[in-house]
Order: structure tokens, then C-alpha cells, then sequence
């Protein structure tokens, strides 16, 4: 079948006024047309450690008939490379193999259709999705049954609603979607896994206008001996990890913000392993594209969503703008 694009499915009604500013953005970063029975959805979260200002949430959403090319170069790079099971990741990226195997493994990513969007937030922001109030109301209102505390719980609503407004604009009537995250504490235990999958399904509910088929949630702890998950998750592993640190180190820079409208040079002190992959980022000519949504607050507190975009511009560096 051939891929028609860009495909986007306007979000209505947003539950959040953010919400109309991500649906502008995705509706313009050339999204291909997610054909076949299934999608599957593949998450992580990076940027947890102190250090970094910014959080990033990396969801990766691809049509699962188009991945047979990459299953063929992924068993390869396995089979030549890391021969011993270990896991490619952002933050071991520093070991001589993994190293090795990274161009590998993103030339094979780039052979699938779809995208991997990354949410970068910043950390100060402590409700973007929740309310100290909204627990309550949401353990009433979806049966939630999980021992949450306000942050916990920031975090679980709001990875299921990034989620779900990617299931309700990029699939199509009847298909079947799976959402597959990397093991996190959102994800501790059953009941707090149950919760995810009933706020997913909520937000889904609200957001799709169209019927689906299947939705399954699950984390890579299902994946079978051949990695296949965690290969997959890896992506929103080291994107989320090295687009919390450019954010990080450009506010740094700009006086603890990242300025808007302008085209500046990424800072020079950016670890190796982040320039590789900002350097992949930058070329949006593949059948997976990489959008960037920064979230962010002014110097007078206010909410700012901007889209971040990546390029070589024929520089020594790649620069970045902030849209």
C-alpha cells in the first residue's frame, strides 16, 4: 500500500488550552499516513536526574508492517555488534560496543514509517496536567486504585495524555493500538499499572473520534528473549535522554531559558553521545520524523509550548530554533 501523508487528525475540545498548540504543531511536521491493523506505541521518560532543568517525555508511534527491514538490521547489528544481549541505552552509551552500534541501529530505525515526538517539559512545571485536587476527583471518576502521591500522579496523567492524543491523531478507524512503556516507577505495581491503562483509555475515549479496535498496554517486561521490544523502546530511551540535556544546557546558557525566535548554535560542551544523536535528529528527511515540542515557562511564569526545531544550516554544529 502506498504511504499517503502528512496525516493528522485535529484534537477537538482539548481538555487543556496546551493542547491547541501541540495539535497545530503535530498537524504541521509532516506525519506519514500509519497504515495496517496495528500501531504500536513505545515510550520512555528521561531526564529524572537533579541536574537536568528539563524533563522529556519520547513516544515512539509506528505502523508494526512496516518494521521488516528494520527486524532484519536490528538481528544484524544483534548478531555483529551486541552479541551479548546488552541493552543500547542512553545512559551506557558510553561503552565501546554500544557506541559502535548506534549508527547501525539508527540507520535501521530510519527504514520504518512513522514518528518518534519527544515532550520536552520543564521541571518547574509542576501541573501541567493534574491539579493537587484532580486525585481525588480521577479515583472516583475512573476507579483509579493505585497509592499515588500529587507528583507520582502528574507524571502517570500526564504520560497518558501525551499518549493518548497521539493514538487519537495519528490512528484510523478499527486499527488496533498497542502502547508499550519502559519499566518505570509509574508502572511499580499492578494497581498503578491498571490506573495508567484506565487514564490512557479515558483520554483516549474523549480525544478519538473514530472507533478503535484493541487497545493494549503492557511494558517491555512482556518482551521475549530476542529484545525486540527493548530495541524498540530504546529510541525514546536516548532521544528523551539527549534532548533533556541540549535543553538543559541551552537555558543554562540563555539565562535560564531557551529564547524564542531565535536560531542559535547548540552549546559546544553537549556530551559526544548527545551530539551523535542530535546530528540524526536534525536530518527530518526519513520516513520517521522527529518533531520536538518544548514546554517551558516565561520570565513572567507564563506557560510557553513551541516546537524546536534541529538543523545543520551548513554550520561546523547543528543550531537549534525555538518556534
Amino acid at each position: 500500500m502506498n504511504i499517503i501523508g502528512p496525516y493528522w487528525n485535529d484534537l477537538v475540545t482539548p481538555l487543556y488550552p496546551w493542547v491547541n498548540t501541540v495539535n497545530r504543531i503535530l498537524s504541521n511536521s509532516q506525519l506519514p499516513y500509519l497504515h495496517g491493523p496495528t500501531i504500536c506505541l513505545l515510550s520512555d521518560v528521561a531526564g529524572e536526574h537533579r541536574t537536568s532543568r528539563y524533563e522529556a517525555i519520547s513516544i515512539l508511534a509506528i505502523a508494526f508492517d512496516t518494521i521488516g527491514e528494520w527486524e532484519y538490521r536490528r538481528q544484524q547489528v544483534r548478531n555483529e555488534i551486541l552479541k551479548d544481549n546488552r541493552r543500547i541505552s542512553f545512559k551506557n552509551l558510553n561503552d565501546k560496543r554500544r557506541k559502535q552500534a548506534l549508527r547501525p541501529y539508527l540507520n535501521a530505525i530510519d527504514t520504518m514509517t512513522g514518528a518518534c515526538i519527544t515532550f520536552v517539559i520543564r521541571k518547574d512545571i509542576q501541573n501541567l496536567c493534574s491539579l493537587p485536587t484532580d486525585l481525588s476527583e480521577f479515583r472516583d471518576l475512573v476507579s483509579l486504585e493505585g497509592k499515588w502521591n500529587p507528583k507520582g500522579f502528574e507524571r502517570a496523567i500526564r504520560l497518558a495524555h501525551f499518549v493518548s492524543l497521539l493514538i487519537a491523531g495519528l490512528t484510523h478507524p478499527n486499527q488496533n493500538v498497542y502502547w508499550i512503556s519502559d519499566e518505570d516507577n509509574i508502572f511499580a505495581n499492578r494497581s498503578r499499572s491498571q490506573d495508567v491503562n484506565l487514564l490512557a483509555s479515558y483520554f483516549t475515549s474523549y480525544y478519538a473520534r473514530h472507533p478503535l479496535g484493541e487497545l493494549g498496554i503492557g511494558t517491555t517486561q512482556i518482551d521475549e528473549n530476542d529484545l525486540r521490544l527493548e530495541d524498540l523502546v530504546a529510541l525514546p530511551d536516548l532521544l528523551g535522554g539527549a534532548l533533556a540535556e541540549v535543553a538543559t544546557s541551552i537555558a543554562a546558557t540563555y539565562n535560564g531559558h531557551i529564547p524564542l525566535h531565535l536560531a542559535l548554535d547548540l552549546p559546544a560542551k553537549l556530551s559526544l553521545k548527545t551530539k551523535s544523536l542530535v546530528d540524526w535528529l536534525a536530518d527530518d528527511g526519513q520516513l520517521l520524523k522527529r518533531p520536538i515540542i518544548v514546554f517551558d515557562l516565561t520570565h513572567t511564569g507564563l506557560l510557553q509550548v513551541s516546537r524546536l526545531n534541529l538543523s545543520s544550516l551548513g554550520a561546523t554544529r547543528p543550531r537549534v530554533a525555538l518556534l
